[in-house]
């Protein structure tokens, strides 16, 4: 037996293989229906295999079921409506839904799962789920199935009995893979978009190169350079005048002031630091001037004179 690369007991690998063995029919069938292509569905399925078995590595038993099945909703074959699937009867109704409704009936009629999981797997309420049954089958609320309920059941069932054998074949060799951590092959798109990838590599390669070659005008190899003088610089479409100066000058309060505030004004500077000289002196109970008094030593001696 090849040891499997994923951390499994020997016992928790066993029972993965059988939840896989008895869900991936189920989940084929309903990805071939939800995107309306054997192709894309296995494709999705496969892609799920090996995204599960990673998972189901670390979560409890309990929710594998319900991490399969959200794991396979996320595949983009089945999230995208790319307008090409095809239904045969009769399931031809199913090309009139949206991806939505599609998926929310699929999981309860080819999945077989009850309304309450299938909400739970959505993210919706159970009636929520109901109703959009109801509305996929385009049948009232009547309690008694539809016909064409009864009809999609019996035909998910033979659909699912008459699986062909190739095709589950290299469906079991993806679970191996899954099943001990093999990484996942590449899916039918990858090629196509490689290819289309190097095309554009070689392309951007080619595109380089060419500029490297001489350039050439066809007519003669030596490049024509002609000078020409330029012409004289126009003159200015304004300019600012003398009042524009004046009131833009930076001394423009000392200029303007009267003539007797004109000294005061050419000595604000010095008025400034004096002031924040003194207050500062105020507050440390200092005078400014060595000698001088301070206000509240005048007031204490004149206070001692009356006395």
């Amino acid at each position: 037996m090849i040891a499997s690369a994923l951390p499994l007991t020997v016992e928790a690998q066993a029972a993965l293989a059988d939840f896989l063995r008895g869900i991936e029919r189920r989940a084929v069938v309903f990805a071939e229906l939800a995107c309306g292509s054997a192709l894309l569905g296995d494709a999705a399925v496969e892609a799920t295999l090996h995204a599960f078995c990673r998972a189901a590595a670390r979560a409890p038993l309990a929710d594998w079921d319900a991490c399969f099945w959200r794991l396979l909703l996320a595949a983009p074959e089945l999230r995208h409506d790319r307008g090409d699937g095809r239904w045969p009867a009769p399931w031809t109704r199913l090309a009139e839904l949206g991806p939505g409704l599609r998926v929310a009936l699929l999981l309860r009629l080819a999945a077989g799962l009850e309304d309450a999981q299938v909400a739970a797997i959505i993210g919706i309420a159970p009636a929520t789920q109901a109703l959009a049954v109801q509305r996929a089958l385009g049948e009232g609320r009547a309690p008694t199935p539809s016909p064409r309920r009864q009809a999609w059941v019996l035909a998910s069932r033979q659909q699912l009995h008459q699986l062909e054998g190739e095709r589950m074949a290299r469906l079991a060799r993806a679970r191996a893979d899954a099943l001990y951590g093999h990484a996942p092959p590449m899916s039918g798109t990858y090629p196509r978009r490689m290819s289309l990838l190097w095309a554009a590599i070689a392309a951007c390669a080619l595109a380089f190169a060419a500029t490297f070659l001489p350039y050439t005008t066809g007519r003669d190899a030596a490049p024509v350079i002609r000078v020409a003088a330029l012409p004289p610089a126009d003159p200015p479409l304004a300019r600012f005048d003398a009042d524009t100066a004046l009131l833009t000058h930076r001394d423009f309060d000392q200029l303007s002031a009267p003539p007797a505030q004109q000294s005061l004004a050419r000595g604000l500077a010095f008025y400034a630091w004096y002031a924040a000289q003194s207050a500062d002196a105020a507050s440390q109970g200092d005078s400014v001037w060595p000698g001088a008094a301070s206000p509240g030593s005048t007031a204490t001696g004149s206070a001692h004179a009356s006395d």
